[in-house]
């Protein structure tokens, strides 16, 4: 990573990668005028303990980064494309926690501003991340408002987290959040995408080879997934 710019973060377990999402990082992208995005696969997420081993997450994860990149090009030939796979969770048997990821991150690049990317529904439960405000000195959230699915401070259960974001919360075309390097949620809006990770792995344990998984997985993501005989 270079010094003195700005980088989308969007971590998560990937279990599956699907395509919503890439269409939630473009999404990130395009509404936060940025050229590069690092996605961050946890290694071992404390919030979700069943997983599939992480070799496999990280072996899709890169499949589908692959077929993103080509579809990218097919549209963008001339400019490069802005995701790449930071597998510095991986690396650790440790529990994957954000906080610890934004501290090891802030270490080796001191003047990189990060934004981390969350969807509204995650905004719901930030207050229960460990340490959350710790990470808000660390990095601006995006909160992907999705259409019909928006949530509001007012929504949020937790007192202190809900004080914090109505005093600290923008929007994306506001010019505020590029002042400051930490901080601030940033709402953008995003495009709403009626698929998951757990619908597509209940999908996969009961019709397997149906081809509605066209519309939510690469092609060779979903022969990786028979291949490896995963989520069966």
């Amino acid at each position: 990573m270079d010094s003195a710019r700005t980088i989308l973060l969007f971590g998560g377990s990937f279990n599956p990668p699907h395509l919503a999402h890439f269409e939630l990082v473009h999404a990130a992208l395009s509404a936060l005028k940025l050229n590069h995005c690092e996605i961050i696969p946890s290694g071992n997420p404390w919030q979700k303990p069943h997983v599939a081993p992480v070799q496999h997450r990280l072996a899709m994860l890169e499949l589908a980064v692959h077929d993103d990149a080509q579809r990218w090009q097919e549209h963008h030939p001339t400019t490069s494309y802005p995701i790449d796979i930071n597998p510095v969770e991986t690396l650790s048997h440790q529990a994957s926690y954000t906080i610890d990821t934004l501290r090891q991150l802030r270490s080796l690049n001191p003047h990189t501003t990060f934004i981390w990317l969350i969807g509204s529904d995650q905004l719901t439960n930030f207050h229960t991340w460990r340490d959350w405000q710790g990470i808000l000195k660390l990095a601006h959230i995006a909160v992907a408002q999705r259409a019909g699915h928006e949530t509001s401070a007012e929504q949020l259960s937790d007192v202190t987290l809900r004080t914090y974001y109505q005093q600290h919360h923008c929007n994306a075309p506001s010019n505020q959040w590029r002042t400051q390097k930490h901080g601030l949620f940033i709402e953008f809006a995003a495009p709403l995408m009626a698929v998951s990770s757990t619908q597509i792995r209940a999908q996969l344990q009961q019709h397997p080879r149906t081809p509605d998984l066209d519309k939510t997985l690469t092609k060779h993501v979903q022969t990786y997934i028979f291949e490896q005989k995963l989520y069966q």
